[in-house]
């Protein structure tokens, strides 16, 4: 499945970040997986776009991931930000990529595969995390 997403103004130097998302929305979830192609997991996922897009090599899991990069608060996140989830910074569980309106694309294991949803969909955000700098 292929969908199209306007990229913010003020973030248009991530649309490759978002095209390259939206090229894989609809891929199966598998845990462990970091190919679209075959499936892949929230982690998965967000290493697969950011080497993708943004040349950026990132750990595997979505707890070493939600670590990296720089802390930052909600009204100031941007696209390309980790949204991290889980009931502390210790233990993360499920991560995904900010792509601006106040959503997130990610890895989702509850049938869904890679999905758009809104990003406090949950209220379990330990962190938000600028990684592209």
């Amino acid at each position: 499945m292929k969908s199209t997403w306007t990229v913010p103004e003020n973030d248009i130097e991530f649309a490759e970040l978002i095209k390259t998302s939206m090229e894989v929305l609809g891929s199966r979830y598998v845990s462990g997986g970091t190919d679209p192609a075959t499936g892949v997991d929230c982690s998965g996922f967000v290493k697969y776009v950011m080497a993708e897009a943004a040349d950026l090599e990132m750990p595997r899991t979505s707890a070493q991931q939600a670590a990296m990069g720089t802390a930052r608060a909600p009204e100031e996140m941007r696209v390309g930000d980790l949204v991290a989830y889980g009931s502390s910074l210790a233990s993360v569980s499920h991560v995904g990529i900010y792509i601006g309106d106040g959503r997130i694309i990610h890895g989702d294991g509850t049938g869904r595969g890679v999905t758009v949803s809104a990003w406090n969909d949950r209220t379990d955000i330990p962190r938000i995390a600028n990684v592209l700098g």
